[in-house]
């Protein structure tokens, strides 16, 4: 190995006097021109040795008159500093630092484990210590940090640096140092370490991608090697902060089937649930946080009704809920889901969404109960009647909806001409051939899951008694219905029922079975039908 001087060209040996000529001036030790560039550096460097110690002295002036004088600028009298050592290490500790690809944290949608790994060599001809460290310095938008596992291990020492990790995983979120006590290495050998860090990515948004300290997923490992020169190594790595959406769900309650009716939202991605929020109460609204997800990932919305704000999850079927979606992030192209959702066997659900990077979504599930629902049926006692009968027409009005009537039912019956009124039920009234009753509001509604028809909801029954005319020509009737709440059975479109009764032919006599002509038609008849009888018998008596 030599040492080289630059300035002068010449080549140096241990042990050897390098002499350098420094011009008269004012030199103050702070500004450029007091800095002096050392003309030696180490050339012909094949095998690894220990470090070079060279050791300059400002020498005394020649002759008898000196031209400078070596004198202590800090004290008068003092004895001056006028020599300093250099020591060049033959490779020192290399240090290097790597980082791989963020991995989702299984059942959790905003969690992430990064692995790190940091390699300490001595590229020395021998040994030497260290101490190491390593510390994160993420974007912003990082939330929780938190170290989960810490490894080491050697090659070309006889000690492992196993077997110098801390007692416990270092807590917090770092610095943190990564051997227990300074580590000697060997020429030659390499000590590598592996560190999982989990952090979590905040609702808030960061610098993602990687642009130094402050950015991404930044780490910097750091060894300190005492009496080295540098005394200290830094490492740095970053990978991006994984591309995430934010997402917040509300429910709100535009009104209630009954006042003890709960619901709950949730937003849920492959088996992990995201987000829930319940309604509690009187409360009318409830919303998740805003959430962090994974750019890409499959999110599911879903709305159930807790009754009386417990129990198991039911199909909320009492109401009406529409989703609705917007997206803060300009330009995104992510289709939102929208509209009614679908029914499955214990909860109501949206077709899935697939937010892309930096989506902003905010969405609502307003639930309305559904309004009273009217049902009307109308049965005849008698198929066939004829004049001087009477025949009953019984209307039976229901409420198949989940809710009580919020305003009175008006019945309206036109029976058909030739058909006398007889004594009407409390409630109705007549005017001609028209039948007008009225059902206050308050009519109760179904439960839920009850069949929807009459006979299965609260319903109210009339009888109104008709009787025939020998100038009926019809026994059909219609009944109307309308009113209660619900929309759609209005007077302008009202629902209705039917039903018949046959009458006879037109000009039909109908002969009574008590009168002196059928009991002559009857004896005739029945002298027709022995006197056949008789004749018969003759004819099978043998000749």
């Amino acid at each position: 190995d030599c040492l080289l001087s630059r300035g002068l060209g010449d080549v140096y040996k241990r042990q050897d006097t390098l002499t350098i000529r420094i011009p008269a001036g004012l030199y103050d030790g702070a500004g450029a021109g007091s800095l002096i560039a050392l003309p030696v550096s180490i050339i012909k460097d094949s095998v690894a040795e220990p470090g070079k110690t060279i050791r300059f002295a400002i020498q005394e002036a020649p002759g008898p008159l000196p031209s400078y004088l070596r004198a202590s600028n800090a004290a008068c009298g003092d004895a001056p500093v006028v020599e300093s050592e250099y020591t060049i290490i033959d490779g020192g500790l290399d240090l290097a630092r790597a980082v791989g690809e963020p991995v989702p944290v299984a059942g959790s949608l905003s969690q992430y484990d990064v692995a790190y790994t940091v390699r300490a060599s001595n590229a020395t001809g021998a040994e030497l210590a260290y101490d190491l460290s390593d510390a994160l310095a993420t974007d912003p938008g990082i939330g929780s940090v938190s170290m989960q596992s810490l490894s080491c291990s050697s090659s070309g020492s006889v000690s492992s640096c196993g077997d110098n990790l801390p007692g416990k995983l270092p807590a917090g979120a770092g610095p943190w140092k990564l051997n227990q006590t300074r580590r000697s290495l060997e020429s030659g050998a390499v000590d590598t370490y592996t560190l999982v860090v989990r952090f979590s990515v905040l609702p808030a948004a960061g610098v993602r991608a990687c642009a130094g300290a402050g950015t991404g997923l930044f780490g910097l490992a750091t060894a300190t090697v005492p009496n080295g020169t540098p005394a200290s190594v830094q490492s740095e790595a970053c990978v991006d902060t994984p591309p995430t959406a934010r997402v917040m769900l509300t429910q709100q309650v535009a009104s209630r089937v009954a006042s003890t009716d709960q619901f709950q939202v949730k937003i849920t991605s492959g088996g992990a649930t995201a987000g829930v929020a319940t309604t509690a109460g009187a409360a009318t609204s409830a919303s998740t946080a805003q959430i962090v997800v994974p750019a890409g990932a499959a999110l599911q919305f879903t709305e159930v009704l807790k009754a009386n704000g417990s129990g198991p999850d039911l199909v909320p079927d009492g109401y009406v809920a529409e989703l609705s979606c917007t997206n803060g992030s300009a330009g995104s192209t992510t289709a939102l889901p929208s509209g009614a959702g679908t029914a499955t066997a214990s909860a109501l659900q949206w077709p899935s969404i697939t937010p892309a990077a930096g989506d902003l979504l905010d969405c609502t599930v307003v639930s309305t109960a559904r309004p009273p629902k009217l049902v009307v049926g109308l049965e005849a006692s008698a198929k066939h009647s004829e004049p001087g009968k009477t025949v009953n027409y019984v209307i039976t009005v229901g409420n198949a909806g989940p809710v009580a009537t919020t305003a009175p039912i008006q019945v309206r019956d036109v029976v058909s001409a030739g058909l006398t009124l007889g004594s009407l039920p409390a409630g109705c009234t007549a005017s001609g051939q028209t039948v007008s009753c009225e059902i206050a509001a308050g009519l109760p509604g179904r439960a839920p899951g009850a069949v929807t028809a009459v006979g299965r909801a609260a319903e109210i029954r009339f009888t109104i008694p008709v009787t025939v005319t020998p100038g009926a020509t019809s026994g059909g009737n219609t009944v109307q219905v309308w009113g209660g709440g619900d929309p759609a059975c209005t007077e302008a479109s009202p629902c209705s029922a039917s039903a018949s009764f046959s009458l006879p032919a037109p000009g039909a006599r109908p002969v009574p079975v008590d009168s002196r002509s059928m009991l002559g038609l009857l004896g005739m008849a029945l002298a027709a039908f022995a006197a056949l009888q008789l004749r018969g018998r003759s004819a099978r008596r043998p000749g």
